[in-house]
């Protein structure tokens, strides 16, 4: 009885491990992914078009190698399409979602105003003509400003810039020698800055319309004894426009002008010749006890050389007026006879 026992159990035991041998030879071919396991993975890789093409292709040779039958052939086939046909879904709907990106992107047309802005400033008389010897900075010839229907007329101005300007007036160092000008609205006006120092210089307008005028300024500058020229044209508004020379210190020191279209609209402060100053300079010294001492002191001691003086002049005096008075007083001496020169 034991050894039928035995004898089962042996049979069990070859016949579990031929099953087991059987498993692990089958276990390559089942721990590759299988088409419904690909399938998501697939379907993710469709979702961007970029890289479907490549993916399909190794897709498609992992499976024909997987195949063993016509049946599961057939059922990959089948999942294929409708693999392909969930991926075209969400690839055509990607293309419809761009076309109707492009469709709300709308080019956006330039008003007529900025486009009026945008040619004039393409005109070259904008560009800054510069080298060592001088400056022209946005120069304009022949654009009009908006509220001038034609052009007034043309204007020439000669402006000499120097220290020998500043000598009339006290307190500044340079100056022009003309420190305002009149012309009419719409006016062409054409400058000649003539330096006659050997410093920089400068004769700048400003508050002109920026649109034409980039930082609303026409500009000349000179480096040293030299000369420019340069051409602008003035709105059609009766406006004061302000004029100087930014180099640090030059304003401060006396070269300020005002430019006046029509009748103007005010005068500036502090121009030479033209307007008082907000602040004049009222030259007062500080008073204190030292400054009365020396003040004191000083006067003491002038009046004590004019004492002084004062004395020897008169002394000078007495003795003169004695010695004039011992010649009055001394009687003449007789000249002596020729035969009295032995007595």
């Amino acid at each position: 009885m034991v050894g039928y026992q035995w004898l089962i159990f042996s049979v069990a035991l070859m016949l579990s491990l031929d099953a087991a041998a059987v498993e692990s030879a089958d276990s390559p071919e089942q721990g590759k992914p299988s088409s419904e396991e690909a399938a998501p993975e697939h379907h993710h890789h469709h979702e961007h078009p970029e890289d479907s093409g490549a993916q399909d292709k190794g897709q498609s040779a992992s499976e024909s190698e997987e195949k063993t039958s016509v049946q599961a052939g057939t059922e990959m086939q089948a999942e294929g399409e409708a693999e392909a046909a969930a991926a075209e879904g969400p690839e055509h709907h990607h293309h419809h979602e761009h076309a109707a990106e492009a469709e709300d992107v709308k080019v956006k047309q330039p008003s007529e105003e900025e486009a009026h802005i945008h040619h004039e400033f393409k005109h070259e008389h904008h560009m800054m003509d510069m080298d060592a010897k001088g400056m022209v900075m946005n120069e304009n010839t022949d654009n009009l400003p908006r509220d001038c229907p034609q052009l007034a007329g043309d204007v020439e101005i000669t402006v000499r810039a120097g220290t020998k300007y500043a000598k009339e007036f006290p307190g500044t160092v340079f100056g022009f020698d003309k420190h305002e000008w009149n012309v009419k609205p719409c006016t062409r006006i054409t400058v000649t800055f003539i330096n006659e120092d050997n410093i920089r210089h400068q004769w700048m307008v400003h508050m002109l319309p920026k649109y034409i005028y980039p930082q609303g300024m026409f500009h000349l500058e000179v480096a040293g004894p030299g000369r420019r020229t340069g051409t602008f044209i003035v709105p059609s508004v009766e406006k004061t426009y302000f004029v100087h020379c930014d180099i640090a210190q030059h304003t401060e020191k006396g070269m300020k002008a005002q430019l006046k279209v029509g009748s103007g609209d005010q005068d500036f402060p502090s121009i030479p010749g033209i307007t008082a100053p907000n602040y004049p300079d009222p030259y007062e010294t500080e008073t204190n006890w030292s400054t009365m001492g020396s003040s004191l002191g000083a006067g003491l001691a002038g009046l004590a050389l004019a004492i002084v003086g004062l004395g020897r002049v008169r002394r000078r005096a007495a003795v003169k007026e004695t010695e004039q008075l011992r010649q009055v007083s001394k009687p003449e001496a007789k000249p002596r006879k020729w035969w009295s020169f032995g007595k």
